[in-house]
């Protein structure tokens, strides 16, 4: 009888299953299982794009916990980022929510910033057990979540691309940054040792689409 093979993703999981939750089970570790099945890359969080320098000195932190410098500004997108957590968004999700959330906030979408958190870098920085609201498809984080756990950062605007890619390097982060305008951005390769690329899309609904979202 042939042996099937164990696909190589399945087994980085396992792994990582039987060194983190040894000793408990855990809601993180059902929605790590369920990014598995959805074959979810990574987990999204939307924000100004003017937040970086902010992010990569501090993380991504509840709004109770954020700290400013003198004269520094933060722009709130209260869609994921919340007082007491942090959601974040499947990467399978068709964005229905923000950008109908967007729209009614009348938020700069030229601002956008679009911010790829590998999950399982996240689960191994995070003490907290995670909460998903499956019909949003959206994982609650009760604490800061570490920059080290950014896998990439996409903007929509070109001109400040190499001031955050300076920030990064002097962070001495492992974070790849994109460009992106209403196009979808390539070269997004999988944390893992299956190598394939990945695309993820900001283009924006249709203008009906939002009519009736409004409706």
């Amino acid at each position: 009888m042939k042996k099937k093979k164990r696909n190589p993703n399945s087994l980085v999981y396992e792994d990582f299953f039987n060194s983190l939750f040894l000793m408990n089970k855990s809601e993180k570790k059902k929605i790590l299982k369920l990014a598995q099945k959805k074959d979810v890359s990574f987990f999204l969080f939307y924000t100004d794009y003017r937040n970086i320098l902010n992010i990569i000195e501090n993380g991504i932190t509840q709004l109770k916990n954020i700290n400013l410098s003198k004269d520094e500004t933060y722009y709130v997108w209260s869609y994921l980022q919340h007082d007491e957590s942090v959601d974040l968004e499947l990467d399978n999700s068709s964005r229905a929510y923000f950008w109908k959330w967007a729209t009614d906030a009348h938020v700069k979408l030229e601002n956008l910033c679009v911010i790829g958190i590998d999950p399982l870098k996240l689960a191994e920085q995070t003490v907290n057990d995670w909460v998903y609201d499956s019909s949003l498809k959206l994982v609650s984080v009760h604490e800061t979540i570490p920059a080290e756990s950014i896998a990439w950062i996409m903007i929509r605007r070109e001109k400040p691309l190499k001031n955050i890619e300076q920030m990064v390097k002097m962070a001495d982060l492992d974070i790849d940054v994109y460009y992106g305008n209403n196009a979808e951005i390539k070269r997004l390769k999988r944390r893992s040792p299956k190598k394939r690329e990945d695309t993820i899309t900001i283009t924006q609904p249709r203008e009906e689409t939002k009519e009736k979202d409004n409706g």
